[in-house]
């Protein structure tokens, strides 16, 4: 679990919910005071999507050097075959997670 400013938090879990290691893909998580209620008039969503206290985005990343996060795609993207995962990109090849933007978020050491 990694904090990002006073009241937030984060983590990158597995398709269990158990915390990966750090150059693992994971989902992100987010939970803090700040964090929205729920999507508006759709318990559904909401329900899908806050599991534990935690909100599950759907955005898979994998933490690399000194905490930095890196984007790999969206958990629904992810194909599956023959224990190969693929995560391919709008309308295009799969994306290997070297070429893709690294987002600067950095944990705080509070």
């Amino acid at each position: 679990m990694t904090r990002i400013g006073q009241d937030a938090q984060i983590r990158l879990v597995d398709e269990h919910g158990e915390d990966v290691a750090d150059g693992k893909v994971g989902e992100l998580l987010l939970r803090g005071a700040n964090l929205f209620a729920g999507y508006w008039n759709d318990p559904q969503a909401t329900a899908e999507s806050m599991k534990g206290g935690w909100y599950h985005t759907g955005d898979l990343m994998q933490r690399g050097e000194d905490s930095e996060l890196l984007f790999v795609g969206r958990k629904k993207d992810i194909i599956t075959r023959e224990g190969r995962v693929s995560i391919p990109a709008r309308g295009a090849a799969p994306v290997e997670p070297s070429t893709v933007k690294r987002l600067d978020i950095r944990p705080c050491t509070n």
